[in-house]
């Protein structure tokens, strides 16, 4: 699961069954939630999102979500494409954490500082 954190963006939403499974303290008990998840995760496994690389000149948008267990971050671009009247979203980068029991207790506002730090410290390089 950390190695597909890097190609699938708000893995730890998606994941968060899986997490669950894996913490518990029980008995290992496959659920109806933990075949959902999976199945979710084989369906969006046969169509990845493309990242696109950045232009120098290019600006910069960044997404910041988060719920009570994950923060998630994702950077996009804009750039004019034939047949459409607005400019289109390329992804070019995303992070996405899931909270421990401590930072589950953060108020909102610092949940987004927090996944404004983790995605800063990560992604230094395109700023």
């Amino acid at each position: 699961m950390a190695t597909l954190s890097r190609f699938i963006s708000c893995l730890g939403k998606k994941g968060l069954p899986f997490f669950k499974l894996l913490k518990a303290f029980e008995r290992f008990c496959w659920s109806e939630e933990a075949d959902t998840a999976f199945e979710q995760l084989k369906l969006f496994l046969m169509k990845p999102p493309i990242r696109t690389m950045p232009l120098p000149d290019e600006t910069l948008l960044i997404y910041i979500a988060t719920t009570s267990r994950v923060v998630s971050t994702a950077i996009v671009i804009e750039r004019e494409e034939a047949g459409h009247a607005y400019k289109v979203q390329h992804l070019v980068y995303f992070i996405s954490e899931v909270l421990n029991k401590s930072k589950t207790r953060y108020p909102e506002v610092q949940k987004l500082l927090y996944a404004i730090l983790v995605m800063s410290c990560k992604l230094r390089h395109y700023f």
